[in-house]
């Protein structure tokens, strides 16, 4: 049914704004927006690789041996349908509770989590991936995914797109940089577009969440009252100035300058995409092949529009590091991200 459909990936690193986009695209009449971030994504993953590779003790093989119905083949490993359940286990446990409690997550904000309903059959789910599996036997890494992705589409009752009329599946994807070189190795027809944004705004973004996830909006209230304090690595300092992460905005900009002429892939800036929603969704619609449609300037999920929820969820994204950035700790970040 959905064997000429397409994939959008959205990639970035933590903070950068792929949920926004993820939001923005929602409704068009081309477009199935997954609900999962990484939903299938450990397929194509460098560990699933691997696994195929590996070396089996010789009971494994000799039990293989015995249960051929449930083995297929992908890019000529062998490998039980079980495995494969279990490789896509983080997303199927995301798919089973969503299937279960009828919600899904659309947004997060300081003030909590957005759900939209979502009516998804699992068992049909499972029996359609089944099936798929056992009628050829043999696939790349590529149309195992598909088979993943199909069976949701095929399935999720209250889909807000004619399956009939889809052309992309989109999803946002995990962070980082190894997660694009592995997407355009083994899903190479796909595209990408990758959310880019200021680097200090970027960090001072990571920091709030984190320190939010650990000490709550009234705790994350108090560090801010003590940011400038005469203690430099106060907690707002030490989470701020984080080399790792740091490292990993420095390497994801060089890796992004690098790669923005493949064809396959779109850079968007997310203050552009923030202050010129329709001019950018404008342009991600030409570099997609799709008709722009008025849904694409309005965040929703599953129909389920965002900018009228409580949360306000599409504000509280818009964190800018002014008010609470310092500006000598600005200069010393530009120092440490050699920009």
């Amino acid at each position: 049914m959905h064997t000429k459909m397409k994939y959008i990936f959205i990639c970035g690193i933590s903070g950068s704004g792929k949920g926004l986009l993820r939001t923005l695209l929602d409704g068009h009449s081309h477009v199935a927006t997954c609900p999962f971030q990484g939903y299938g994504y450990d397929f194509i993953d460098k560990p699933f690789n691997d696994l195929l590779r590996r070396d089996r003790p010789y009971a494994t093989l000799s039990r293989m041996k015995k249960i051929q119905k449930s083995i297929v083949s992908i890019n000529n490993y062998g490998v039980t349908i079980g495995e494969l359940f279990r490789v896509f286990s983080r997303s199927y446990g995301e798919v089973v509770d969503a299937s279960l409690s009828k919600k899904i997550r659309a947004a997060s904000s300081a003030e909590g989590e957005v759900f939209v309903d979502f009516d998804l059959n699992i068992h049909n789910f499972n029996n359609s991936v089944y099936e798929s599996l056992k009628e050829q036997k043999s696939f790349s890494v590529n149309e195992v995914f598909s088979i993943f992705t199909n069976a949701l589409i095929s399935n999720w009752r209250n889909i807000n797109t004619d399956r009939k009329n889809i052309k992309y599946f989109s999803q946002s994807s995990h962070n980082g940089v190894e997660v694009i070189k592995n997407i355009i190795k083994n899903i190479p027809d796909s595209k990408i577009i990758i959310v880019d944004r200021d680097p200090v705004d970027l960090i001072y973004t990571n920091t709030k969440r984190n320190l939010l996830k650990r000490y709550g909006l009234g705790g994350y209230q108090k560090i801010l009252e003590n940011r400038n304090s005469f203690v430099f690595f106060n907690k707002f300092s030490r989470h701020l100035f984080s080399q790792n992460f740091i490292n990993k905005v420095k390497d994801f900009k060089l890796y992004t300058s690098l790669i923005d002429k493949n064809k396959q892939i779109h850079v968007v800036k997310f203050e552009q995409l923030v202050m010129e929603t329709k001019s950018e969704m404008n342009k991600i619609a030409h570099f997609l092949d799709i008709n722009y449609e008025d849904i694409l300037a309005r965040a929703t999920l599953n129909s389920v529009d965002m900018e009228s929820n409580d949360n306000k969820f599409v504000g509280t994204i818009n964190d800018s590091s002014d008010q609470y950035v310092s500006g000598a700790k600005k200069k010393l970040l530009k120092l440490m991200l050699n920009t």
